[in-house]
């Protein structure tokens, strides 16, 4: 902002310096050689004066008094009635500047001056013009960064403030500055910062007590799975008991992972997730739905891919996945790894459904979008999820869920390590 100001206010003061300077050195150049034979006009009068009065009585003239007339380089010509000639002082070289007396009455006097004078003079008059020219130009560029710099400095101010807000410091507040407009659009944003801080504190309150009040009552299950492991008399049901065990800690997990993101913005701690065996994991708890409906789950991800994820939100957002292609997709699900041209790595899901259509690739991820009789929560869940973890959740073209991440950097390399997840990783 500062640059363009000051590029804008310069070539504003540039013009004007040349819509008046040009007219202004044309008019002088004139004004010049009016001047110069001006000059001239008068100093051949004079001579002629000198002239007529000797040729009215009848004497020579004087070359001494002419000289004492005469400008320096200058060459003055007489001719008298008596078409005598008389030619005195330097003749010029190149170009002149001829003028002949007016006043004259017994001879004709002829002073002739090199145009070179004349030239230095409207030179000068030029360098003068553009030396105030630009020092104009000069002092508009300067008071115009004196002027941009009142006025950037509270807009980055301001966009500081929307910055932290954006990271998630809601006591950022904008300062008040001079100048009206911005203040308007600083209160505006203070307005913001304080709605969406209590909004947020709202949500925080609510996920806290909804989290609180499903942790009790799966406690109290798994007591009484355990309980019942112990007094089963029949064998074959134990595993069923397990699962069931295994089924309940794992939900405790979840609205545990559930509540750090709705807390802190964060999925948890960043691993390096091995994608191959993380989507088996998942995929064998979903085997058993899928056979009940005749169909099945396909994994084929390589043991090199490595994300930077966290298991549990990276999980989570792999079995909301799994269950929409097990609700609304058909055939084989497949899930697949890739390394993309950037870096990153992937899970694709993909199913035999029709898909989704291209105008409703993105809305399928909005809050409440549904079909049949889902909530519209799931997919809009999992995409939080994955950049809670730095990464991205996309359907493609081909009506193919990915889950894209960066690769996990190895720490023992010198000079790489895991870094944190940064907002400019969501941009894959």
């Amino acid at each position: 902002m500062r640059r363009r100001l000051v590029r804008s206010t310069a070539a504003i003061a540039f013009a004007a310096v040349l819509i008046m300077g040009v007219p202004l050195g044309v008019v002088q150049s004139a004004r010049e050689r009016s001047d110069e034979l001006t000059r001239l006009t008068r100093e051949a009068d004079a001579i002629s004066a000198a002239a007529d009065d000797r040729v009215e009585i009848g004497q020579p003239i004087p070359p001494l008094v002419i000289k004492q007339i005469l400008g320096s380089h200058h060459r003055v010509v007489i001719r008298t009635p008596h078409r005598a000639v008389i030619a005195l002082g330097t003749t010029p070289s190149g170009s002149t500047v001829t003028a002949r007396s007016g006043a004259s009455t017994a001879a004709v006097v002829t002073v002739v001056a090199s145009a070179n004078e004349l030239t230095d003079r409207v030179r000068r008059s030029w360098i003068l013009i553009a030396a105030i020219g630009a020092g104009a130009v000069l002092a508009a560029a300067l008071l115009a960064g004196i002027q941009a710099r009142r006025l950037a400095a509270p807009l980055e101010d301001l966009a500081v403030a929307a910055d932290r807000l954006g990271q998630g410091d809601f006591s950022s507040r904008a300062g008040a500055s001079s100048v009206p407009e911005i203040d308007a659009v600083a209160r505006a944003l203070n307005v913001a910062a304080r709605r969406i801080a209590g909004l947020v504190g709202r949500q925080r309150d609510l996920a806290s007590d909804a989290a609180h009040q499903l942790r009790t009552p799966l406690t109290a299950l798994r007591v009484r799975l355990e309980s019942a492991q112990l007094r089963l008399e029949q064998p074959e049901l134990q595993p069923e008991l397990e699962y069931a065990v295994g089924e309940s800690d794992r939900l405790t997990e979840i609205i545990d992972d559930l509540l750090r993101v709705a807390r802190d913005g964060a999925a948890g701690q960043q691993v390096a997730l091995a994608l191959g065996s993380f989507a088996q994991e998942h995929a064998q708890r979903w085997a058993r739905a899928y056979a009940v409906q005749g169909r099945r789950i396909d994994v084929d991800v390589g043991p090199a891919l490595v994300a930077r994820a966290s298991r549990g939100a990276a999980g989570q957002a792999l079995e909301v996945l799994l269950e929409n292609a097990l609700r609304h997709g058909a055939g084989v699900v497949r899930v697949t790894g890739i390394r993309t041209d950037g870096g990153h790595v992937a899970l694709d899901v993909h199913d035999e459904g029709a898909g989704v259509a291209a105008d409703a690739r993105e809305s399928v991820f909005a809050r409440g979008v549904s079909s049949a009789e889902s909530t519209g929560l799931g997919l809009h869940l999992a995409r939080n999820l994955v950049e809670a973890d730095g990464g991205r959740l996309m359907l493609t073209a081909s009506s193919t869920f990915q889950m894209r991440y960066a690769a996990w950097v190895d720490p023992s390399v010198p000079g790489a390590g895991l870094e944190p997840a940064r907002p400019e990783d969501r941009d894959f």
